[in-house]
């Protein structure tokens, strides 16, 4: 052994020492402290209502802060917690000493991963009163939640439970339990931070319980969007947490500006937050081009309602007046899709492409820039147009499918052409198009399409040597 070793040596074993003194006085301190204010009151418990009194799981919340009775253990808890602010900096050196060398990485992809794993995670001890009076006030509103045990108490804490401990300190400054995570964000223990039970007192519980349940539901949609996203809407939108849920769920597919206008429009109406609400919000957030197509498609086959709108505008000059009509027709098909197809519809419409039509970044390097600019623009367009079609079949108006699926076709073969042209002196592929029936007439079209980008093409060829002709001239 070297000298640099035998000098460090004395000082770690000290460090060990100092360390093991330490927890041992904050575990008799803070074991000692509710045992003095609650001697002789532990029999009180809280009062946890039946399941058949119960709402059920999947929109778990309570009716109101009379939904669990006062336990007598809470008030001592509480006042018992005011003083953990105190001994922070104490327990937060104690839990560092306590987890020695750790895995920082691998235990935060783990609290990651259990953060997000439920609506609400709890992290307790099992012999702890605060996590015994947290977990009861959660079970007597009917929350559902995903418990992390990680020791009997603090100072018995070993291996991957101190660590989490230690890590839990490091990233929310709090190492005492129980720590609570509703919807991926910290709310701090049972009295503190800003805690649990006064959340539950002010009724601010219930609606952050709804908006994670919900944001939870929609996410289990989506496999491929990371649980640790939770977290980052939370942060982002922290005004927005109490009074617009749903301003949440679109989060992570709109902008600041959209959210805004989202929460202020749900607090306004007061709209109920249901399911259905959610789906038809998601919908009109990022399908509403889609609802516009198609509702103008539907009101141009009706000759009633195009002259009621006519007699409208004539009414009122104003450009306000065209704009609600439109919304009421947006609102108008939201509402008229069926309940039991809202989400079918909504992932039918996400899977919705322009294939065959796809160019490769090599390829687009053929197209000159205004065949570039008109491939992008028709493109999109057969994109609308076929999430207009399935919006259509949605709602079972066949009428309006057979138009858009007629309106489908000069677009279409607008990308034939230009795929021709990229194409060259080879074959192009052959591709099939679904919803282009093909005849007599729609070859002829084809290359009527075909004569006229080419002789585009020629003219901007010829237009360009003309210029290169003159710049040598100039020279």
């Amino acid at each position: 052994m070297g000298a640099a070793a035998k000098m460090a040596f004395p000082k770690a074993a000290k460090a060990r020492k100092l360390g093991f003194s330490l927890c041992l006085v904050l575990g008799l301190l803070r074991t000692a402290r509710p045992d003095a204010f609650t001697a002789g009151m532990r029999g009180t418990k809280l009062v946890q209502l039946q399941p058949s009194q119960m709402q059920s799981t999947k929109t778990t919340m309570s009716a109101g802060p009379d939904a669990a009775e006062a336990s007598a253990l809470l008030g001592p808890l509480k006042i018992a917690s005011s003083g953990m602010g105190l001994l922070k900096p104490l327990f937060a050196l104690e839990a560092k000493l306590q987890a020695l060398s750790y895995n920082e990485e691998a235990i935060r992809a783990t609290l990651n991963t259990e953060i997000n794993s439920a609506p609400v995670v709890i992290y307790t001890y099992s012999l702890s009163p605060f996590c015994t009076e947290a977990t009861k006030l959660l079970d007597s509103i009917g929350a559902k939640y995903q418990e992390v045990l990680l020791a009997p108490e603090w100072f018995l804490m070993l291996g991957e439970g101190a660590a989490k401990r230690a890590e839990l300190g490091a990233l929310y400054g709090r190492t005492s339990m129980p720590h609570i995570f509703i919807g991926g964000q910290s709310i701090g223990g049972l009295a503190d931070g800003p805690g649990l039970l006064p959340l539950f007192e002010s009724g601010e519980l219930q609606s952050m319980l709804k908006a994670a349940i919900f944001i939870f539901r929609i996410f289990c949609y989506f496999p491929l969007h990371s649980r640790g996203r939770f977290s980052r809407i939370v942060d982002t939108l922290a005004i927005l947490v109490l009074s617009s849920a749903p301003a949440m769920v679109l989060a992570p597919f709109c902008d600041w500006s959209d959210l805004r206008a989202c929460g202020a429009a749900n607090t306004a109406s007061n709209a109920a937050l249901d399911e259905d609400a959610i789906w038809r919000l998601l919908l009109a957030a990022h399908f509403s081009p889609a609802l516009r197509r198609l509702g103008a498609e539907m009101t141009s086959s009706d000759l009633e309602v195009q002259g009621e709108q006519l007699s409208r505008r004539q009414d009122c000059d104003s450009f306000d007046c065209e704009a609600d009509t439109e919304r009421q027709n947006l609102q108008q098909l939201l509402a008229d899709i069926p309940r039991d197809a809202l989400s079918q519809v909504y992932f039918s419409l996400t899977k919705t492409t322009s294939k065959p039509f796809a160019l490769q970044p090599r390829s687009r390097l053929l197209l000159e820039i205004h065949e570039l600019r008109d491939w992008d623009l028709h493109q999109k367009g057969l994109l609308l147009q076929r999430q207009a079609e399935c919006l259509a079949k949605a709602l079972h108006h066949h009428g309006a499918l057979k138009r858009l699926r007629a309106s489908m076709a000069p677009q279409t073969l607008e990308l034939l052409a230009l795929q021709a042209l990229v194409a060259g002196n080879k074959k192009s592929p052959k591709l099939d198009v679904p919803g282009l029936d093909w005849s007599l007439e729609t070859e002829h079209e084809l290359l009527r399409v075909l004569e006229r980008r080419s002789a585009r093409r020629r003219s901007f060829l010829h237009q360009q040597r003309q210029f290169l002709m003159q710049d040598l001239g100039m020279r």
